[in-house]
């Protein structure tokens, strides 16, 4: 989660803030620029994030279900994944709009230190949100449906403009050649020219 001012878009690239303090049980953990996307149903309430304690069985890689995961490896994933029965029975988009709601407080409160609670509702927004490049356009329908329902709408962002979505590999290509102007390699990148985008996701990782 990041968010820049546009007034000098020159200098966009060196005014995104990247959202570091993420809430944990433990410091070192929440102070990263990602939080995992995993929610924990318990009878006391909702823990998300690395908030959630070791051995908690919890829902994780939910986003995958938003696309068609009923046939292929991804259903034998989900599968092996299963939660007791004792789960809330929940669909995927309410699952992934329960931990954005969480993503949408922290973001509010980021907001409120940086700008103030008046000011930054008074400037006009424009939500970005990234889905990956295979995502179909009903899932892209899904990943919107659980946005909105997390708050990401005019009555907690009262001067939202648009919304839109771009594909996680068209997003790190864009900040790549933003990120090189000014630069050395920047004379060495000319029109027509190509560079490849090698998206290493944490599922790949781990592997």
């Amino acid at each position: 989660m990041s968010y820049a001012e546009t007034s000098d878009t020159d200098l966009l690239e060196k005014r995104i803030e990247v959202i570091t303090d993420w809430p944990s049980r433990h410091t070192k953990i929440g102070t990263r620029e990602k939080v995992p996307s995993e929610v924990a149903y318990l009878p006391d309430g909702m823990q998300w994030g690395s908030l959630i304690a070791p051995n908690v069985q919890r829902h994780m890689w939910t986003k995958l279900e938003l696309n068609n995961t009923s046939v292929g490896e991804a259903a034998r994933i989900f599968e092996e994944l299963s939660l007791s029965g004792s789960a809330p029975r929940k669909s995927a988009v309410e699952i992934v709009a329960d931990f954005l709601t969480h993503v949408k407080d922290h973001l509010i409160k980021n907001l409120d230190e940086q700008y103030g609670p008046e000011l930054w509702r008074t400037l006009p927004i424009t939500l970005v949100v990234t889905v990956p490049a295979v995502w179909t356009d009903a899932a892209k329908d899904r990943t919107l449906q659980a946005v909105r329902r997390a708050g990401f709408n005019s009555s907690m962002f009262p001067m939202l403009k648009r919304t839109v979505t771009t594909t996680e590999p068209e997003a790190a290509a864009i900040y790549t050649i933003g990120s090189l102007r000014g630069s050395v390699q920047q004379d060495k990148m000319a029109i027509g020219d190509g560079f490849i985008v090698c998206d290493m996701g944490g599922g790949t990782v781990d592997l």
